[in-house]
């Protein structure tokens, strides 16, 4: 099983991010954010998609695919 303490981690880094661009809506952020990195964000493990959330919000989006 998944450890339970990274939903409140994650939560918080959307949150942070999110206060980053408050005129969006939740959604607005997430379609904006699944347009960026260019694939489907279902298979991204919760480490990658903290990693490439920053860089879409720090304008670093990396093209490489993995």
């Amino acid at each position: 099983m998944r450890d339970i303490n990274r939903i409140d981690v994650i939560c918080a880094k959307i949150a942070e991010i999110w206060k980053t661009v408050p005129d969006w809506r939740f959604m607005q952020l997430l379609v904006n954010f699944q347009e960026a990195i260019g694939k489907d964000g279902f298979y991204l493990e919760d480490e990658k998609f903290i990693e490439l959330f920053n860089a879409f919000v720090n304008g670093t989006e990396d093209d490489d695919e993995e």
